[in-house]
């Protein structure tokens, strides 16, 4: 999807689970987010987040005025998502890990890269990829150069691979 990788990121965050009733989904979101924000502009953030979750919220008098241009839209819901995020993490740290971004959708890695530039506060960020992301990205690792480390993880050995096992697996 899309957006596939923020969606499971948020419904992991407001604790959505598969099967939930949408009106139930929507009012935990809406709370927590009241949670986060202390009940400010609720409705404009929860609109955007929730293009992120396919759940529909009611409009708002500043989501209407951009609903005819998607280019305004698309700056938007990017910088509410940030924008929740650090004020989320303002009220605790935050690590968020991003698996598998060799298979994400480009908006995600447009989304991602955003985040990767500007996010600010006390959140952490791993990204993790093979090196194919590298091929459809060449300049992937560079995004965010000056406050990230780029780690280069060498296939395991078969002996290693059956240490870590063994280890992941031992009581």
């Amino acid at each position: 999807a899309s957006f596939g990788i923020f969606g499971r990121l948020l419904r992991a965050r407001f604790g959505l689970v598969e099967g939930m009733d949408r009106d139930a989904s929507r009012q935990q979101v809406r709370a927590q987010v009241a949670r986060v924000l202390d009940d400010r502009k609720v409705g404009d953030v929860i609109y955007f987040l929730g293009q992120f979750l396919g759940l529909p919220f009611e409009e708002s008098p500043l989501t209407r005025a951009i609903g005819d241009d998607p280019h305004q839209a698309e700056l938007l819901r990017r910088a509410v998502f940030k924008a929740f995020i650090e004020a989320d993490a303002a009220n605790a740290p935050i690590c968020l890990v991003f698996e598998d971004l060799h298979f994400a959708h480009d908006d995600s890695l447009t989304l991602l890269r955003y985040l990767l530039e500007y996010l600010t506060g006390p959140i952490l960020v791993i990204c993790a990829a093979r090196p194919e992301l590298l091929t459809r990205h060449e300049d992937w690792g560079h995004v965010g150069e000056r406050r990230h480390a780029l780690v280069d993880l060498p296939m395991l050995t078969e002996e290693s691979a059956t240490e870590m096992l063994e280890a992941l697996l031992a009581p």
